[in-house]
């Protein structure tokens, strides 16, 4: 638990290295208002509830600590992999609206999302890489 905590503090000192390597002092003040933040995350819980449903997943939402989210049992593992990373779809259109635009804001609010993230794409990396059998239907 110690280590995931000074995961958080290492994160929020490296994003904060970046925002202010990418951005000006003008950029500065729009982006670390409070309320890209939140839409981002409040976008980013709503995905995984869309895949709760679509999947027709068990779920319960929690707040504990940093950890704000949803807690899931899947009938089948691959459901798991598949729900976490739905909110990717997030980073991808603000990558391509970077791409097209070259808003430095824009690629910071995708970083910040990217940290929300940790939890999630951590988790799927574990089972990717280190559990290959997580994606055989076995049960939990």
């Amino acid at each position: 638990m110690k280590l995931k905590n000074a995961a958080y503090i290492l994160l929020g000192f490296t994003l904060s290295w970046v925002l202010s390597s990418l951005l000006d002092i003008n950029h500065l003040i729009y982006v670390t208002i409070i309320v890209p933040f939140l839409l981002i995350g409040i976008l980013h819980e709503l995905l995984h509830l869309m895949a709760i449903n679509i999947f027709g997943i068990r779920y319960k939402f929690t707040i504990k600590g940093l950890y704000i989210g949803f807690i899931i049992n899947v009938d089948k593992r691959g459901k798991y992999i598949l729900t976490a990373l739905f909110p990717q779809i997030l980073t991808l259109l603000m990558i391509l609206l970077y791409i097209f635009t070259l808003n430095k804001a824009v690629l910071t609010l995708s970083i910040l999302h990217i940290a929300i993230s940790v939890e999630d794409l951590g988790k799927c990396i574990k089972y990717i890489f280190l559990q290959p059998d997580y994606f055989l239907d076995k049960g939990p």
